[in-house]
């Protein structure tokens, strides 16, 4: 049996939470794949660490140590540091040890110069982050296999300090998808599906509850269903909305991860209001049960989730609640007559979120 451990190099509750997302749900995914495998995470422990037996809790210096990794014996390691340059002496202990090392890297929007602005403004980021992203090559080099989103993929691969060296050790994976999220033939609704978290700032749920406003200020025929954490900020929003508008309105609160794959499978489109993503799970999500996708225009925070609209639903055409109304209300209009397909939709995009088959062919599995 093959040892492969994952590695998130700053402290989080070791929780279900955490392991069914990022680096926790590919520490399981492993196991599926008949893998050992644990999470390797710093001190301190957490209150909330309901799954201490899954996880590996040492002390940063530990981390930065070769003798350490070289005492675990693995096979490999799956490091989620997104190439951060405060990481550098992780990776760098764990290629010092001669352990096959798999690394995941986020967006590079403002880093790399790739949000759409003037000619200025981009030479402006580049030499602004010049010392920046020489330290995050220098974390790729170390690794042995990249995973990263195709937009990301194509900026390494024509970024000066980057390169081809790096692009060629590429996988596209924006972020890893739980195989339960997946399109089973169910009819689809005429729902809109939205995800809220407890980390989300004001801006965004307000952007959120803007949008609904404005959408159904036009007699919308939809239905929204509001999944996440329930807060009496929320169900005063919703008593706060004419009968007519909350009637089209569900306040689900959290669920587990079947209902809302079931949810997904059910709705036509999903929304996301987020002030900023590397790559917002939810909406991957949604894709791969074949729903459509409608942002706002943030070029800089959401850069990735942009990228998932463009090819599959709609981005707005200003960072407004009118404006996303709007291309909401065009894409449901699309769908309703039936201008995507949610199982060939679905198709596309589960090669590139389902992580199973990458790590079969990374490991060997």
């Amino acid at each position: 049996m093959k040892r492969i451990y994952t590695c998130t190099p700053y402290s989080l509750p070791a929780n279900d939470e955490f392991f069914s997302r990022d680096a926790g749900l590919i520490c399981m995914q492993l196991r599926e794949l008949g893998a050992e495998s644990r999470s390797v995470m710093p001190l301190p422990f957490h209150d909330d660490d309901t799954r201490r037996d899954d996880v590996i809790r040492v002390s940063p210096e530990q981390l930065e140590d070769a003798s350490w990794w070289q005492e675990q014996h693995l096979d490999g390691v799956v490091l989620y540091s997104r190439a951060l340059p405060c990481f550098l002496k992780v990776a760098k202990a764990i290629r010092a040890a001669g352990i096959f090392m798999m690394m995941h890297v986020g967006p590079f929007s403002s880093e790399t110069g790739g949000q759409k602005c003037s000619l200025p403004g981009r030479l402006w980021s580049r030499l602004k982050n010049f010392p920046l992203n020489i330290l995050r090559a220098a974390n790729m080099r170390c690794a042995d296999v990249i995973t990263t989103s195709p937009p990301v993929l194509k900026k390494l691969a024509t970024h000066p300090l980057f390169g081809t060296e790096i692009a060629d050790k590429c996988f596209p994976m924006p972020t890893p998808v739980d195989s339960l999220f997946a399109y089973d033939g169910t009819e689809k609704e005429d729902l809109v599906v939205v995800v809220t978290h407890r980390d989300d700032d004001p801006d965004s749920l307000q952007m959120m509850m803007k949008t609904l406003e404005a959408l159904y200020t036009n007699e919308q025929p939809a239905r929204t269903e509001i999944y996440g954490p329930g807060t009496e900020f929320f169900l005063r929003w919703h008593e706060s909305l004419p009968e007519s508008v909350s009637a089209r309105l569900s306040l689900c609160g959290d669920i587990p991860h079947e209902c809302l794959a079931h949810a997904f499978n059910r709705a036509r489109v999903c929304v996301c209001t987020s002030a900023g993503e590397e790559a917002h799970l939810a909406s991957c999500e949604a894709l791969c049960c074949g729903c459509s996708l409608v942002v706002p225009h943030r070029p800089v925070a959401l850069d990735t989730v942009m990228w998932y609209a463009e090819q599959c639903g709609r981005v707005s055409a200003a960072d407004t609640p009118a404006s996303l109304a709007f291309a909401l209300t065009e894409e449901l209009s699309d769908r309703r007559e039936g201008k995507r397909n949610p199982a060939a939709s679905a198709a596309r995009w589960q090669p590139l979120f389902h992580i199973n088959p990458i790590l079969k062919q990374i490991f060997n599995l």
